[in-house]
């Protein structure tokens, strides 16, 4: 549906290390252990996952360019201070606060009854992006991600939003708030 969408939408950004010295691998992936295995399988090396984190290619976008003077090749990276101490900085942040939940995750913990092209839709409203349609079918398709987009607003309130910002999670919702969505809220008495 959005394949041209350069963001993960159910994704964990990883560090995995090589041996105890070795280079580390940044990179994204749905399911970390899955790729920990792919991984090992062409490396002489021990592999140990130093810790992952919400954040899909977006961060790991972020990330190759914050550390691009560290590259060894492709995603492996020296294992520099400045990267360790990055990783540190994170892992005690998600032991302290909890991982934070990417809306398509809070969705599926929340009881929020989702496809996985309304996984894509979700994540795209919380970029900015809007529903067109206002059909009353498109009306009801409104007023779920209306539901989920609220809830995950007021989710995101009680993280420090350093926590999301250094994660590269946005939360940029224009939906719900233009002039005929606000017009359907106040028909059908829904606050704004």
């Amino acid at each position: 549906m959005f394949s041209e969408d350069p963001i993960n939408i159910w994704s964990y950004v990883y560090f995995i290390q090589a041996g105890y010295e070795g280079p580390i691998k940044i990179g994204s992936s749905n399911n970390v252990e899955k790729r920990l295995n792919s991984l090992q399988t062409s490396c002489p090396d021990k592999l140990m996952v130093l810790h992952f984190t919400t954040g899909g290619r977006a961060l790991e976008k972020y990330l190759h360019k914050k550390f691009e003077k560290h590259v060894k090749h492709g995603e492996w990276f020296s294992p520099d201070q400045e990267i360790l101490d990055y990783i540190v900085e994170i892992k005690h942040e998600d032991e302290f606060y909890g991982r934070p939940l990417s809306i398509v995750e809070f969705a599926l913990n929340n009881g929020f009854e989702l496809s996985k092209d309304d996984w894509e839709v979700a994540v795209l409203l919380t970029r900015g992006g809007m529903i067109s349609s206002y059909n009353n079918d498109h009306i009801n398709y409104k007023l779920k991600f209306w539901k989920l987009l609220d809830a995950y607003w007021e989710y995101l309130k009680h993280i420090p939003s350093k926590l999301y910002h250094k994660r590269e999670i946005t939360c940029l919702i224009n939906e719900g708030y233009g002039i005929e969505d606000k017009e359907i809220k106040r028909k059908l008495c829904i606050p704004f």
